[in-house]
């Protein structure tokens, strides 16, 4: 699976020699059929080995390029695509979406970054890579074999842009071109990956594009129409209570002060959202010139395309704002839509993770590698091709900021365990998509009949890792 690593060339091999017999006191014309000999061997030998070939499927044929993009702090159902009629956030992605395969129900493993991006990368539930927290520890370890170091390993060129620090916190294993700008605007990143598409494409690639601009702080936006000039706030956590320990990036306000927040009035609320939705039209305006490219670029019959987000955002659903305290669909349901050359276009509403995002890919590029690689999620392949498939239970959990959740969601039963409070809730997501009717908070002889389920559905997340103590860092 993996490719040779480099080896150094007959005429440096010769080079090398020479230094090493130079100052040895040995006959001239000894010396000379020494490096005879050497030159021989290296020029029979190194080629097989120091050839770099570009990958090759099952099938002998060139498997495709991959191009990952991952919209920060996205809502799916603010998407014009998953339904949301609002504003028009989204027409040139919806347009896109028409071509491709696109999964109605799309759980993230976590509700904030770099918890929901150790998923990805490793295609592993947050309890068992126990990225949990904001402490310098809770990274992805060299252990965990990468999405990135996947395809490395195959040969081909791995670049990534990206704009949240949370990517260097074991994303970035594997990547030979990794640009990274804090909070870079969406037209900068993007022209920045057309760019290194532009010089890679004739070789085997896999490129990876982060945008942040839908997370706060909303920005004005003079050419989206519905862009407040004067919002009411331009960050959410401006509404919460500020604690002694206050730093860069709002890093003293916890999650046990998230329902002390100033709770906006509807009107006010409705700006803010609009706010947050002319970031996402604006994102969509430079991820539609992006795809535009890939077409014209030649690139795209060979390409499989990804869009997905980390995790959504809360606007007062559960009495809060922001994201990464709770486990509730507003922050863990995030849109994934895939383009691979050859599938048939469609929408499919059996729930899915992006955790199932690093087993697709293997599927397509070394299927005979998935049974080794011991990944959790599945490939969505065999879904899209309308081949036999069964969903499995999907997990979440968080570990962000004084919080300890984990969620288990199987069929339309959601099932969340805080491990703080002890509390726990049982949501039938079909009846109450909202998640505002906790069934095992109902009246006694109600509350028993679902008893047994929460018990099983617990029962699936096994031992948990112990939370960790201590100020994040």
């Amino acid at each position: 699976m993996g490719a040779q690593a480099d080896r150094p060339s007959p005429h440096i091999i010769v080079l090398k020699c020479l230094a090493l017999l130079a100052p040895i006191k040995i006959p001239f014309m000894h010396r000379l059929l020494a490096l005879f000999a050497v030159l021989m061997i290296s020029m029979t030998c190194a080629p097989a080995s120091a050839k770099k070939t570009e990958p090759e499927s099952a099938a002998g044929d060139k498997p495709p390029n991959v191009i990952l993009i991952i919209i920060d702090t996205l809502r799916a159902d603010h998407l014009g695509a998953y339904g949301y009629t609002t504003h028009p956030t989204s027409p040139k992605l919806d347009a896109w979406a028409k071509t491709a395969a696109l999964f109605e129900r799309t759980y993230s493993p976590s509700s904030w970054t770099r918890s929901a991006l150790a998923s990805i990368f490793s295609g592993l539930h947050v309890h068992q890579h126990e990225v949990y927290s904001e402490r310098s520890g809770s990274r992805l370890f060299r252990r965990h074999f990468t999405l990135t170091e996947f395809f490395a390993n195959l040969g081909y060129d791995v670049g990534m842009f990206f704009t949240n620090p949370h990517f260097k916190f074991g994303m970035t294993q594997g990547v030979r071109f990794p640009y990274y700008k804090w909070n870079g605007d969406a037209q900068l990143i993007y022209g920045k990956a057309t760019a290194w598409l532009n010089r890679h494409k004739s070789r085997s690639f896999f490129l990876v594009v982060h945008n942040l601009d839908p997370h706060d702080k909303y920005e004005y936006r003079p050419e989206i129409p519905f862009s407040p000039k004067d919002a009411p706030i331009r960050e959410a956590r401006q509404l919460y209570p500020m604690s002694e320990r206050t730093g860069r990036g709002g890093k003293g306000i916890g999650c046990d002060r998230r329902t002390h927040g100033r709770p906006l009035p509807p009107e006010e609320l409705a700006v803010v959202e609009a706010a947050y939705d002319a970031e996402i039209a604006y994102v969509d305006e430079q991820l539609g010139k992006f795809l535009a490219f890939i077409e014209s670029s030649g690139v795209a019959e060979d390409t499989v395309v990804i869009v997905t987000a980390d995790h959504g955002e809360e606007f007062l659903d559960h009495g809060g704002y922001w994201h990464g305290c709770t486990l509730h669909d507003e922050l863990i349901r995030a849109p994934l839509i895939m383009k691979i050359p050859g599938s048939k276009a469609g929408r499919f509403a059996q729930p899915v993770s992006t955790v199932d995002v690093f087993p697709t890919l293997v599927s397509l590029v070394d299927p005979g590698a998935l049974d080794e690689l011991g990944l959790s999620g599945q490939s969505l392949a065999p879904l899209i091709e309308g081949k036999s498939w069964s969903p499995k239970p999907l997990f979440a959990a968080t570990g962000f900021r004084k919080a300890r959740q984990h969620a288990v969601i199987d069929g339309d039963f959601k099932l969340i365990v805080d491990g703080v409070s002890g509390e726990k809730a049982l949501y039938n997501l079909k009846t109450d998509p909202g998640e505002l009717r906790n069934l095992l908070a109902l009246p006694l002889g109600f509350s028993l009949v679902y008893a047994d389920r929460a018990a099983q559905m617990e029962g699936l997340l096994g031992d948990l890792p112990a939370a960790e103590t201590g100020p994040d860092d």
